[in-house]
């Protein structure tokens, strides 16, 4: 037997309207709708007391078993008319849904009814306008006319009785202006039964919906994917100001135009989750969809372009997997367990067997996959802790460039201050042959050359003397771009001395780092009309030598010339930049490797260190990655942060394979029980409802052709339960305010949907009296 959805499942729910008003964001208009002191619509209480009134006022009857449709007065007096008909394009709203109407055409086609007089059938003309379910109707009706009470509720029909037969013209005026295709069999001052035809558009409301789930996606990947290479942040903005020609830093509006992007789409696709989950309508409004379709072409373009320029970093996000991979797998199972749900309840709601199958099937698919996905991660961080190695050393990355302009000796002095193992520094050599230390080819990022020096902001910093670069200031910059965003965290004391640093020379490194450090150094290039084009190399080697720096501390990194550099300082640990055969490495004397991090493999360092060669990494500054590179056992790391690294106890979290192993199996459990309860018990509360919840009387409910029976148990639905003391009048008025007693609320038997025949045919005449 079918069991009816109680009648206060139709109320109207605040909660709801609110989130379904945010997702088609026309909400404001179901204010105005309900509020009796409404300018547009007037004051409706007194204007339903007036109608009351003049209901009240006796009529003429005309003769029994006759009807007999007026031109004038029309079939609800013009002021309520006023109020609820729609005029030009309007928005009507209920409380979880909204529509979009246009005027619409009521033709009443009047016969005579000897059974039961009073009785009207009516056919809607409607124009273009958007369709919505009954159940949806329903709510509308019942936040605009409380007294209506909802005897029955058939896919694709209805029937409800009024307690105020004067409100008959609302309900007309609000079918005609929300429900396309319909007709009514009968319509009785204080009952009515409507059989629904609309169009079925749900199929475009799906492919928004299936947009917004790949927009989602997308957003959810390039978020996580530009909150992980927060690592390389300033490398990001170096290349572009290699290409753009000015100093700038991009990577954090990126960061947070990516994070309000998401969070709009999430929320989107939270409240359509919760229209799914209560059975309510998708409709998007259109803003959204525009919003929605400008987000997924910026993020496809932003992709591209860094699938293009920045090719090389995508790796970065296979290497953090590594590190967020056993917790991202217990997020996603908490997520696929929230989502059973909504899943459920469509499982529950289905009416046939074949959907049932295909919902389930392809769900508990999705679900074991997930569960089996940690046989493929691994991670250097799931070991024992006793096979933890020791804590990676910490080369500064031109001295400490968060804490002060890079390759200056305040910056380098910083870093000395954090006891780090070494120092890396860029060496270029002057026009007139000193060698000094600057990263980039021009001066124009790091000094103040284009104030003092304008027409030579542009030329080669190794075609000046050293005496001009001795000039230009090497600290305002930091200052005024704050490339780390840590300007605003030093000390007075700090920022004066930041605005007196100047271009720092390769024997002013020695001097302060002689004894305190270990040297990475990398020699640039000079230009090729450079006087000291083919001895630069032997200056630089030179400047070293006589300095008095212990050679066991200087790691050189040139390629070129090495067995002349073995010959003339065999102390110095031969450091190479590439990645070379095992067999080539030993020819060449090499002792270390100084390697992008993500140029290496967990199996490679093991090879590596199998054959007593050192890698030191750069440039590592996220702590997670820091993390990751001391579980996989590297020796030492460059990095530009190394305040932050210094400080690290140990990795941010390591787990013995045995540990990881119970929680996954224990997570998985606990999902699984708690997605088949989930199942268990929206089949135990949704089962024996089927499709009468009030959006599953969906848009395309097919209307069938029903049988004699059911046709005559409709009559008798319609008017079996009005009470045995009502007045009928000679000739009736659709308005009139003759007393008509309310329906019982005992259950009636289901209003069977329309058949054929003639728009024109009355209820007797269907009903075969």
């Amino acid at each position: 037997m079918v069991r009816h959805q109680p009648l206060q499942y139709y109320e109207p729910q605040l909660c709801l309207s609110c989130l379904t008003g945010i997702y088609g964001c026309r909400w404001k208009r179901y204010q105005r709708s309900h509020d009796d002191t409404t300018p547009e619509g007037g004051n409706m209480a007194e204007q339903r007391k007036g109608k009351e009134e003049e209901g009240a006022r006796p009529r003429p009857h005309s003769s029994p078993g006759s009807v007999r449709m007026e031109p004038s007065p029309p079939l609800c007096p013009q002021p309520e008319l006023a109020s609820w008909a729609p005029q030009g394009t309007c928005d009507l709203v209920n409380s979880p849904l909204l529509f979009t109407c246009e005027p619409l055409e009521v033709a009443l086609l009047t016969g005579q009814h000897p059974s039961k007089p009073g009785a009207v059938d009516a056919e809607l003309h409607p124009r273009d306008i958007l369709p919505v379910s009954a159940a949806s109707l329903v709510q509308l009706m019942q936040s605009c006319i409380p007294e209506t009470s909802f005897l029955s509720l058939q896919p694709g029909a209805f029937a409800a009785a009024l307690r105020h037969p004067s409100r008959l013209c609302r309900w007309v005026q609000l079918l005609q202006s929300c429900i396309p295709e319909t007709s009514f069999p009968s319509l009785q001052p204080g009952a009515v039964a409507a059989e629904l035809q609309p169009r079925d558009i749900l199929p475009w409301e799906r492919l928004w919906f299936l947009l917004l789930v790949c927009t989602f996606s997308l957003t959810l990947t390039w978020l996580y994917f530009w909150w992980e290479v927060h690592n390389d942040y300033d490398e990001f903005n170096w290349y572009l100001y290699n290409h753009m020609g000015y100093w700038s830093d991009w990577s954090m509006p990126i960061l947070v135009t990516t994070a309000a992007a998401f969070t709009y789409i999430a929320g989107l696709l939270v409240l359509a989750l919760c229209h799914i989950a209560v059975g309510q309508q998708m409709n998007l409004y259109w803003l959204h969809k525009m919003v929605l379709v400008v987000i997924l072409a910026s993020t496809v373009v932003a992709v591209s372009a860094v699938a293009q320029l920045w090719e090389g970093e995508w790796e970065v996000l296979l290497i953090s997997l590594q590190g967020t991979a056993p917790f991202l797998h217990i997020g996603a199972l908490m997520a696929i367990t929230a989502l059973s749900w909504i899943v459920a309840g469509q499982f529950a709601r289905a009416e046939r067997s074949s959907s049932q199958v295909t919902v389930l099937c392809t769900f508990f698919a999705v679900v074991f996959t997930l569960y089996l996905i940690p046989l493929t991660i691994s991670s250097p961080c799931i070991m024992e802790k006793k096979d933890l190695g020791p804590k990676p050393a910490l080369i500064g990355h031109r001295g400490a460039p968060m804490l002060a302009p890079e390759h200056t000796l305040m910056s380098f002095r910083k870093a000395l201050e954090q006891k780090l193992y070494g120092l890396q520094a860029d060496v270029t050599i002057s026009l007139d042959g000193v060698p000094f230390l600057l990263h980039d080819t021009t001066l124009r990022r790091t000094t103040n050359v284009e104030q003092v020096f304008p027409e030579l902001a542009r030329r080669p910093a190794a075609m000046l003397n050293w005496t001009v670069l001795q000039r230009l200031n090497a600290g305002q910059w930091f200052l005024k771009t704050d490339p780390f965003w840590t300007a605003s965290s030093l000390s007075p004391s700090d920022h004066r001395e930041i605005q007196n640093q100047s271009i720092c020379s390769l024997a002013e490194l020695l001097e302060l780092a002689k004894g305190n450090a270990t040297l990475l150094l990398n020699l640039r290039d000079p230009p090729r009309d450079h006087p000291y084009r083919g001895s630069f190399l032997n200056i630089t080697l030179e400047a070293v030598l006589h300095s008095g720096f212990p050679q066991h501390q200087v790691m050189w990194l040139p390629n070129r010339q090495r067995p002349l550099v073995r010959k003339m300082a065999p102390g110095f640990q031969q450091t190479s930049g590439s990645k070379e055969a095992i067999a080539s490495l030993r020819r060449g004397h090499i002792q270390k490797l100084n390697l992008r991090y993500t140029q290496v493999s967990h199996q490679e360092l093991r090879d590596y260190a199998s054959w007593n060669l050192s890698v030191n990494l750069y440039t590592v500054n996220a702590p997670w990655l820091f993390s990751l590179l001391w579980c996989a056992g590297v020796p030492s790391v460059t990095s530009d942060n190394t305040h932050t690294l210094s400080r690290v106890p140990s990795p941010l979290w390591i787990m013995p394979p045995d540990e990881y192993c119970l929680m996954w199996v224990t997570a998985d459990l606990i999902s699984f029980s708690l997605i088949v309860g989930i199942f268990v018990l929206q089949k135990w509360r949704l089962g024996g409802i089927r499709s009468y919840n009030p959006e599953q009387i969906m848009l395309s409910a097919a209307v069938r052709r029903t049988s004699r029976d059911v046709s005559i148990m409709k009559e008798k639905l319609i008017f079996s339960e009005i009470s045995d003391g009502v007045e009928v009048s000679d000739e009736l008025s659709v308005c009139s305010d003759s007393s008509y007693d309310t329906y019982a609320n005992s259950t009636a038997t289901p209003v069977g949907p329309r058949g054929g025949g003639s728009r024109a045919k009355t209820l007797t005449d269907r009903g075969g009296h």
